[in-house]
């Protein structure tokens, strides 16, 4: 009786000391942020407009809600809103075809609270012309807003420049090794997910791969310029970017994908060391939706 309680207490350690390997291991490969994919997202209202009615010479409303999902605030009169397509032709009047949110969006936090939202309205729409046959036209609206993505670091490795260094250092630096982990960049549609480094004689060759992981474009909300991702790093990195060499630029994205090859000076005579690697991306983004409203034929 002894032996087997000894041996059910043994197996409990043993499954108790695996959880706990398991979990540690878990959270030294975590990055500090929530992550994901999303910025913010947009959706008509329910019944704004509504998905079908007699709206001849009789308007209807058209809102959207937009909820903040990423880890960006998005401040007051920074998202633009626009109607497009048939809605903005000769058979509807439009009380409006543009607006802006009012407040501030806030975003999602690490502790699993849910971000801001706020509904935008764009007034009312009226049909027009007399109708022969029901008639079944799409709403289509475009959201752009301005974004940014946070990637941090914590498993950058600092190589000895010591060619016979004493003792054993923490991190050994390859090429092969992508330092990106699951929470390295923060919330929001594009995001670096690739990052990695190989030794030089007093610097380290550091190349970063971005990405558009969203379903929407990176467009200015302004000129309408496409794929220009602003990149900041630390002062002691120079990239290549278009239009030249620093440690901040312009990244070009074709077909939603930028590759940065930068250096990072180092001088370190020690043992080699883990280190944090903090840079920011800074985008427009825009969406669009979609809605069919059937605008159905008076009696």
């Amino acid at each position: 009786m002894k032996i087997h309680n000894i041996l059910i207490f043994s197996i409990l350690i043993i499954l108790i000391s695996g959880a706990s390997c398991q979990t540690g291991s878990k959270e030294s490969t975590s990055g500090p942020f929530v992550g994901g994919f999303v910025g913010l997202t947009a959706a008509f209202v329910e019944d704004a407009p509504p998905a079908s009615g007699l709206f001849q010479g009789e308007s209807f409303p058209i809102e959207i809600e937009l909820t903040n999902k990423g880890e960006t605030t998005v401040k007051a009169g920074d998202v633009k809103v626009n109607l497009v397509g048939t809605i903005t032709g000769g058979s509807f009047d439009l009380t409006k075809k543009s607006a802006s949110n009012e407040g501030e969006i806030y975003p999602i936090d690490i502790s699993g609270g849910e971000g801001g939202y706020e509904v935008v309205s764009l007034g009312n729409a009226k049909y027009k012309p007399l109708l022969s046959a029901s008639y079944s036209p799409n709403v289509i609206a475009q959201v752009c807003y301005p974004y940014r993505t946070k990637i941090q670091l914590d498993n950058f490795c600092i190589p000895s420049d010591d060619r016979n260094p004493v003792g054993k250092g923490e991190c050994e630096t390859d090429s092969k090794t992508n330092l990106v982990k699951s929470g390295a960049n923060s919330a929001g549609p594009v995001q670096v997910t690739s990052f990695t480094e190989s030794k030089g004689v007093g610097y380290v060759k550091v190349r970063v791969d971005i990405n558009n992981q969203g379903g929407g474009d990176v467009i200015n909300c302004g000129t309408n310029e496409r794929d220009f991702v602003t990149v900041n790093l630390p002062q002691d990195v120079s990239c290549n970017f278009e239009g030249g060499k620093g440690s901040s630029g312009i990244a070009k994205l074709r077909d939603g994908h930028a590759v940065l090859n930068c250096e990072k000076k180092t001088s370190n005579q020690g043992l080699a060391y883990l280190d944090k690697f903090d840079m920011t991306l800074a985008y427009d983004y825009m969406q669009q939706i979609t809605k069919t409203v059937t605008i159905n034929k008076a009696d």
